[in-house]
């Protein structure tokens, strides 16, 4: 949804990117809706300490960058840690991409807390929505630092969580619930093959043998977001459209467009 007079709305997504496929789904949805002109990718980040997740967020990015030069210079915030969460498919994906991660090494990625401040401090207000598949520790830490809480008032419409939002949370939050539609193996093999090494569809191969359908909860946490007239819990006679609405944004080809003047 585009506010009159504003750009359309920022997405800040943060995620447990690779331990569950749907935020690897979810993620290229939100990049098929950017390419629309219905939503700006406004920052990313992962809530769990595994550097191979964040080099994934990066390539992705860059793989629908195609002209476009929003974002892409950003970094890519990295929850602090030692333990290396599951994110098995991620590593064939970033592999087999063809593009190189610029993220080497942690040093290379950004504290979440500073990221989410940093993206909400350059949005019109209520411009924003934040997006949250996974855990919600990042953003609880940015609660801590002082002003945030009050920017985000400021600057958020509403939270979408897959779980539970933090305590002491400033705006309206939305819960999706666990979704019963399933994305298809079917379309990776058809949609997403327009390129030899989509980093989507890596990743999807690389999780657990094909074919199998994925679930699509926080896919429905990012149609939400920028679609809120979309429902959350689809009744039966909506699930085709849904569906087909995931297929159309997730595999979408990245557009080409020459970067805009400030």
């Amino acid at each position: 949804m585009q506010l009159e007079g504003k750009p359309p709305v920022g997405i800040f997504f943060d995620s447990d990117m690779g331990v569950r496929m749907d935020s690897v789904l979810a993620l290229a949805l939100l990049y098929g809706l950017e390419g629309k002109s219905e939503a700006r990718v406004i920052g990313l980040s992962v809530s769990i300490p595994n550097l191979i997740a964040a080099q994934f967020c990066e390539i992705v990015g860059r793989f629908y960058a195609k002209g476009s030069k929003f974002l892409r210079g950003l970094p890519v915030g990295l929850a602090a840690g030692t333990r290396e969460a599951d994110t098995h498919a991620l590593g064939p994906a970033v592999a087999n991409s063809g593009i190189t991660p610029n993220i080497r090494s942690v040093n290379d990625t950004a504290d979440p807390r500073i990221l989410l401040r940093n993206a909400l401090t350059a949005q019109d207000d209520q411009n924003a929505v934040i997006v949250c598949a996974g855990p919600t520790t990042n953003l609880a830490a940015a609660l801590d630092l002082q002003g945030t809480k009050d920017l985000i008032a400021q600057k958020v419409r509403f939270l979408v969580v897959t779980g539970k939002a933090p305590a002491r949370w400033p705006t309206a939050v939305v819960v999706a619930a666990e979704s019963d539609i399933l994305f298809p193996a079917s379309s990776i093999e058809k949609d997403f093959g327009y390129t030899a090494h989509h980093p989507i569809a890596e990743a999807y191969r690389a999780y657990k043998p094909m074919p199998y359908d994925a679930p699509t909860t926080a896919m429905a946490s990012v149609l939400h977001a920028v679609r809120p007239n979309e429902s959350l819990i689809a009744q039966p006679e909506q699930k085709d459209r849904i569906l087909q609405t995931y297929i159309e944004l997730a595999s979408a080809k990245p557009v080409d467009r020459a970067p805009k003047k400030l």
